[in-house]
């Protein structure tokens, strides 16, 4: 199987034919079925060889993109269509080296939608990229939450403390809300990524998100946990 590409050539745009060695069939997978089975196809191919995979995972842009990065593969082409993706990617000789450029990344995967851990999340991130840092805050499971329009009462993660009285405190000292804080955060220009797997395990549709939302998987997060000098699991 062929597919004909239009490439950057010089300072021009030029037709290639690219010769498909193998093509995998990864819709109705979600994360992080398609990136394993690309892996596990590309480790049997040999170098140059160019590998088709379709998936629907609606994180899979990111994750492809992330994965490539990582391994130093090729993404020669990727395409949407009918909610089905479709991407070229040839094998390419040893693996990438880490961005020195990104060196300052810092990366915190929110887990949990206690108010107490969320604040500290958001504090740490907003912090970061006050500085400079680029930043990427990936949510999963039941940290989901934090970026639902229509978000479910917080609570705190120490259950003998009053949750009134900690919210007067807030007041009281003009500590910033989680809504305050997700503001800054998209101010700052926060990477706020959403994990796939988990909202399809808890029933959490797209359009439930907040909006500058991106949707990725475990590839998103380890693309730029792998190239960041802090990783916070909170």
């Amino acid at each position: 199987m062929y597919r004909h590409l239009m490439t950057l050539g010089g300072s021009s745009l030029k037709m290639e034919t690219v010769k498909i060695t193998q093509s995998i069939n990864c819709v109705g997978m979600s994360c992080p079925g398609p990136i394993m089975q690309l892996g596990a196809t590309i480790a049997r191919s040999q170098v140059y060889d160019v590998v088709q995979i379709m998936a629907t995972d609606k994180g899979f842009h990111n994750d492809l993109k992330a994965w490539c990065r990582s391994t130093g593969h090729s993404l020669l082409d990727f395409k949407a269509k009918a909610g089905v993706y479709t991407a070229l990617v040839r094998k390419e000789e040893g693996k990438a080296s880490v961005n020195t450029a990104c060196a300052e990344r810092k990366t915190v995967l929110v887990f949990s939608d206690d108010l107490d851990k969320a604040m500290a999340a958001f504090v740490i991130a907003n912090g970061a990229a006050a500085s400079g840092k680029p930043v990427t805050m990936f949510f999963t499971f039941w940290g989901l939450n934090l970026l639902l329009k229509k978000r479910p009462p917080l609570g705190l993660s120490k259950t003998n403390v009053d949750m009134t009285k900690m919210q007067e405190i807030m007041e009281k000292q003009h500590v910033p809300s989680i809504d305050d804080l997700l503001g800054m955060a998209k101010h700052h220009g926060i990477r706020l990524v959403a994990c796939t797997m988990a909202m399809e395990m808890l029933g959490v549709q797209e359009e439930e998100l907040i909006e500058g939302v991106e949707l990725g998987g475990i590839a998103s997060y380890l693309g730029d946990a792998e190239q960041s000098n802090l990783n916070l699991f909170i």
